[in-house]
């Protein structure tokens, strides 16, 4: 084989292998926010779309569109600085709906809270030393997802698994704001080898 057409195999060998390397859902994920895929290696969280600041002092509703996300269990939440937070507790809303099916996939409210007190079926989680935590609304056990539910992708409280090339619309309200400037980033977490 002559040095000019091995170069050219090089050259495009070196192009196939890092296409195949990255990440398939960085490529096709479409809409707001910015979405990090963390790899195969990343043992929780290994998709992480950030949706930005949520005000929670004012009445008002932030509407984002997502779509093309990888076929795994998400979690819609807001990461939070509990050092930050005063005691209020800002009362929210998160609705999620399928485009393609025009169907509700979930509708949850409560109160955020700070981890101390009543959490009302809301899950405080971070990791020890930090002030840093992920608040989201748990599935209630009590009460079975119906068919329409579980075939819209429903995994209970403010989880889902996204169709495969379904958009979607969410909604962040806040619906009773508190007095102080705090604020949240609603994030969108799931995937993993755990």
């Amino acid at each position: 084989m002559c040095p000019r057409r091995e170069l050219l195999l090089l050259v495009f060998v070196g192009i196939a292998c890092g296409s195949c390397s990255y990440p398939i859902w960085k490529r096709s994920y479409k809409g707001e926010g910015t979405f990090t895929d963390f790899g195969t290696t990343a043992g929780a969280d290994r998709y992480v779309l950030n949706l930005g600041k949520i005000g929670f002092s004012n009445r008002k509703t932030y509407p984002y569109d997502i779509g093309s996300l990888p076929k795994e269990k998400f979690i819609v939440g807001f990461e939070i600085l509990t050092s930050e937070f005063r005691g209020e507790r800002p009362y929210v809303r998160l609705k999620l709906e399928d485009r393609k099916k025009r169907a509700t996939v979930f509708d949850v409210e409560g109160e955020i809270y700070d981890g101390r007190g009543n959490p009302e079926g809301w899950v405080y989680s971070g990791r020890a030393g930090s002030d840093l935590r992920f608040v989201w609304k748990k599935e209630d056990s009590d009460i079975p997802l119906t068919e329409t539910q579980r075939k819209s992708g429903h995994a209970g409280g403010s989880t889902f698994v996204p169709k495969r090339w379904h958009t979607y619309s969410l909604e962040c309200s806040v619906i009773e704001p508190i007095s102080s400037e705090y604020a949240g980033y609603l994030t969108i977490k799931g995937g993993g080898w755990k």
